[in-house]
C-alpha cells in the first residue's frame, strides 16, 4: 500500500495492490517500492518515505545487503530508484507515527479495495487516526 502526503499531511494519493506474501518483510519492501513508482510516476522532485519496519528500510537502504533470494532484486530496484533522485530519503519512523497508513491497508483488505483510492472514498474514522497522536 502506498500512501502519499504533503508537508501539511493532506493526502495527496493512496495506491493499494493485492500482495500474496508470505512474511511481512516481503510486503514492506513491495510498499516501498510501489511508493517509489508512485513518486516517479508524479515526478515529485523532494520526497520524504517513511517506513515501520525497520528491517525493510535497512535492506533498501544498504542495497538488499545481507538479504537473501528475490528480496534482494526489490531492495536493490528501490535503492536504485532513490539514489537517482538526490531530494529523496526514506528513513524509518516508530509504527504508532504511521497509524494512517495501516489502517487505510487494513480497510482495502477487508473491503477488497485494490488499485488507486480517492481520500474521499476512505471512511472519516481512518483519516482522522494521526490525530489521537497528535493535534492537527
Amino acid at each position: 500500500m502506498g500512501l502519499c502526503r504533503d508537508h501539511e499531511g493532506s493526502i495527496l494519493l493512496v495506491r493499494t495492490s493485492t500482495i500474496s506474501a508470505v512474511q511481512l518483510f516481503w510486503d514492506e519492501i513491495k510498499a516501498a517500492l510501489m511508493a517509489c513508482r508512485m513518486a516517479e510516476d508524479a515526478q515529485w522532485l523532494s520526497v520524504y518515505f517513511e517506513g515501520d519496519a525497520l528491517n525493510a528500510c535497512s535492506a533498501i537502504i544498504q542495497n538488499g545487503k545481507d538479504v537473501e533470494g528475490y528480496l534482494v532484486a526489490d531492495c536493490k530496484v528501490c535503492h536504485d530508484i532513490l539514489s537517482l533522485h538526490p531530494n529523496w530519503n526514506l528513513t524509518w519512523v516508530p509504527r504508532k507515527r504511521n497509524c494512517l497508513a495501516h489502517k487505510i491497508a487494513k480497510w482495502a483488505v477487508q473491503t477488497r479495495r485494490s488499485g488507486s483510492i480517492a481520500a474521499a472514498d476512505i471512511p472519516p474514522f481512518i483519516l482522522n487516526c494521526d490525530w489521537l497522536y497528535k493535534p492537527p
